[in-house]
């Protein structure tokens, strides 16, 4: 999306990891691959994951089946403390900048939250939030929180942006979906909302510092 039809942006609806949070997939493919599961990425990757993790995502399936459906198609037998740490490995860091962004943001926009989670990676980005800011403090600087476990329904599928529009009166034309991932922007824009795809940590920061001048 070019700056200058911001104008008409009253709303943004933010992913969290590789936006808010800086992520990394290719840190849990190798912590699992490190530990015997050849080939990870045909499990699990930004652009594509195999079906009981978008199950996970949608809260349809408990932890404890995640991790075993993971045992049976890797074909091996880790601990569930160790499967966590690897699943989670792909978590960096909550920065003061990014908080100040959003804060910012929060002043000029209304903002809206909305993120594929799970319930292992949840508890990890909470804590990873609280090093920084009590993670309350930081929810409220949105004005509604998704989370696509919490919802049972995930991006990239067309529902859960349109829930996140209808349960706001949200005009697709006032609003801005911003995530990293291409397929999700895709799917959002082929129902008429306006997105930003972030491609970089920075992306996002110099985006609205070039609406400033």
């Amino acid at each position: 999306m070019q700056t200058q039809n911001l104008h008409r942006i009253k709303n943004l609806v933010i992913d969290m990891g590789g936006v808010i949070i800086d992520i990394d997939y290719n840190l849990t493919a190798r912590a699992f691959e490190k530990h015997g599961i050849k080939d990870f990425e045909h499990i699990f990757t930004q652009a594509k994951q195999l079906g009981f993790i978008d199950e996970f995502e949608k809260g349809t399936i408990t932890p404890s089946l995640f991790r075993n459906e993971l045992k049976k198609c890797a074909n091996i037998q880790l601990s569930d403390d160790l499967i966590d740490t690897c699943w989670n490995a792909l978590i960096l860091d909550f920065t003061q900048e990014k908080l100040q962004l959003v804060q910012a943001l929060s002043k000029q926009y209304n903002l809206f939250l909305l993120s594929n989670n799970n319930a292992i990676h949840f508890q990890k980005l909470i804590s990873k939030i609280e090093q920084v800011v009590p993670f309350t403090d930081f929810s409220s600087l949105f004005l509604k929180n998704y989370y696509s476990h919490q919802l049972k329904m995930r991006k990239p599928d067309a529902e859960i942006f349109n829930y996140v529009l209808q349960q706001n009166n949200l005009l697709r034309d006032e609003t801005l979906f911003i995530d990293d991932s291409i397929q999700h922007i895709q799917s959002a824009e082929k129902i008429g909302i306006p997105c930003l795809f972030v491609r970089s940590s920075s992306t996002l920061s110099d985006f609205f510092d070039m609406k400033k001048h």
